[in-house]
Parts: structure tokens; sequence; C-alpha cells
């Protein structure tokens, strides 16, 4: 009993928290209404983010297409994507091959993540937006908001007025290019993306992974039952970290400055608030209707470093193969 008013608790906590970020920094750019999804199942489409190593959900996408021949676009009823992730998910709501996607990651990576300058990172952004805007214009071309089969969702972050902000089908006459470029532009990496006078950075640093925003519109927005709801939730990968390690020896109880942080600090603030939001949804949803797909490596990852992403995908094969009877189940079963 007592495990069940806990559950309530956390619900109607995580309920109310998604609500009103969703009231403060959704933008209204357009009229465009969203229509109450009467199917029986509300599919949704999560994608984190991680750069180079949107090969792993990419892949996976593309071989659930070919295997059990169906179409994305339809089948998901809303698509979120950060990041790497949004450069996925957007494609999707538009049609574009999951195939060519893939193509794109392995041929295109190595150029977007090039930089010729050895001193660049000191004055100006580590690579230039010149490749990446040129891959995401061929994608996306002049289509906006409005064109998108699916719905969508894509967090980024206005820094001219320093807020959250989540793309969605209300910005109806804002260019798909802007919204992902919105999402993908990585302080430090990439310059901030510019539209009309505002600046907007990478939404991972505030919703990396999206799958409770997602959520949270299937709930209030479409006013779906949590029961209706069905959620197949994408990682870009895990580093294998021995915290404890790193941490040296925990019975020194005086000794926690800087330097007893300095090597599991950073794991910790990028890896916790996408693993928060994984348990977050395990608690509100049985395992049959959330599926989360992720994986650990053994090396450092890093978004920027495209010769992982051979070995990545080769992991999305042995990943897909693992999970094939899920996956079929999820896509097939009525």
């Amino acid at each position: 009993m007592e495990n069940t008013r806990t559950h309530k608790k956390r619900k109607h906590l995580f309920l109310t928290i998604i609500r009103n970020i969703r009231k403060r920094f959704s933008q209204r750019r357009g009229k465009k209404s969203l229509p109450r999804y009467d199917g029986r199942y509300f599919n949704i489409l999560s994608i984190d983010g991680g750069g180079v190593l949107g090969i792993f959900p990419s892949t996976i996408l593309m071989l659930i297409e070919q295997e059990f021949k169906v179409d994305l676009s339809k089948f998901f009823q809303l698509v979120a994507g950060t990041s790497t992730g949004s450069i996925i998910t957007t494609g999707i709501s538009i049609k574009y091959p999951v195939a060519d996607m893939v193509e794109l990651y392995e041929s295109r990576s190595a150029s977007i993540f090039k930089s010729d300058e050895i001193f660049r990172l000191i004055a100006k952004s580590k690579y230039s937006e010149k490749n990446l805007q040129k891959l995401i214009d061929e994608i996306f071309k002049k289509k906006t908001v409005f064109d998108t089969y699916t719905d969508i969702l894509v967090p980024s972050i206005n820094v001219t007025k320093g807020e959250p902000v989540v793309f969605s089908k209300d910005d109806v006459n804002t260019k798909l290019r802007d919204v992902v470029l919105a999402s993908c532009s990585v302080p430090v990496y990439f310059p901030p993306h510019k539209i009309k006078k505002h600046l907007f950075i990478d939404g991972g640093l505030w919703m990396n992974n999206p799958s409770t925003l997602a959520i949270s519109e299937a709930l209030i927005r479409y006013k779906r039952r949590a029961r209706d709801i069905r959620v197949l939730s994408f990682g870009t990968g895990n580093q294998k970290y021995d915290y404890e390690k790193a941490l040296g020896n925990i019975n020194k109880d005086d000794n926690w400055g800087a330097l007893r942080w300095k090597n599991s600090l950073i794991p910790l603030l990028i890896s916790m608030p996408t693993l928060g939001n994984h348990h977050v949804l395990e608690s509100l949803l049985p395992s049959s209707r959330y599926i989360r797909l992720n994986y650990e490596y053994d090396k450092p990852l890093y978004l920027d470093d495209a010769k992982v992403v051979p070995n990545i995908k080769k992991i999305a094969y042995e990943y897909f193969d693992r999970e094939y009877s899920r996956l079929k189940n999820f896509f097939t079963a009525d």
C-alpha cells in the first residue's frame, strides 16, 4: 500500500513539473492546434543527443523499417529529439529515409567535426558551422514545421533570454533547418544558431533525454491516459565508468574539494539527468510499453569522434538482434 501511495505521489509531482515546463518554455509562434489522437495507442519516439553517436539509433531504426515494413512517420504520433536526435526525429517527420540518414552519419561526420585551425578553440568555436548547416539544408531544404507528417518536439535554449524552449507543431512558420540547428549548436563545439534576433544553443544542456517531455505532451495536450502510451526511447551510449575508483578512498571524509571531484563530476553531470528521465518513465510505464535502447562502451565516447562510427554501427546491429522479439512485439502487436 505504501509503495502504491509513493508511486502516485511521484507521478503527480512529475506531471506538475512537466506541466509547468511546457507552460513556461514552449514557443508559440503559430496558431495551428494539435488534434486529439484517437487511435488505440499513442506511440512516441524519443532520441537523445550525442553527435556522431546518433549512428546507433539511426541504424536500429533503419533495421526496424526494413524488417517490420513499418512507416515510422505513420507509426509514431509524436517524435522528440535533442541535438543529433533532432536530426533523426525531424527527418522522420518529413519522411526522410532513415537508411539515407545512416549513410550521412557514415560519410559526413568527419567533415562536420573537422577543425582546420590549430588554435581555433581559443577565440572561436572548435568547429565551423558551415558543414553542419550544409548537411541540414540538404535534408530539410525550405520545409517548415507546417510540412511535417508527424508532430515534433525539439528542446533548445534561447541564450538571448536565458530560457529553455521547446519547438513543436505550434511553431508552424519556423523552418525545420532552424529548429534542428537550434538544438544542435553545442557550446564550444559550434557557435549559437541565430533565429531572427535570438541566439539558440544545444537543448541537451537541459533535456538531453526528451522522453519525459514527450510523455507530458501525450498526457496533458493530447489527453491520453498513461495506459494508452507507448514509448521507444534511444540513448546514444554510456561510457563504462568506475565512480568508486575515480572518487578514491571513500573513508576520507575531509577531502571533498575540487581535486577529489575532478575525474567524476563531469561524467555525473552529463549522465544523471538522462538516467533520471529513464527511471521516471520506468515508474510510469510497464516494460511492454516502454523500451529504452542504449549501450555501454569500454572506451571514452566523444560526440565529435567520427572514427568510432563503424564500431557503434556494429553494436547497433548486435543490439537489434538481441532485442528483436521486444521490438517485433512493439511494432507488430495489435
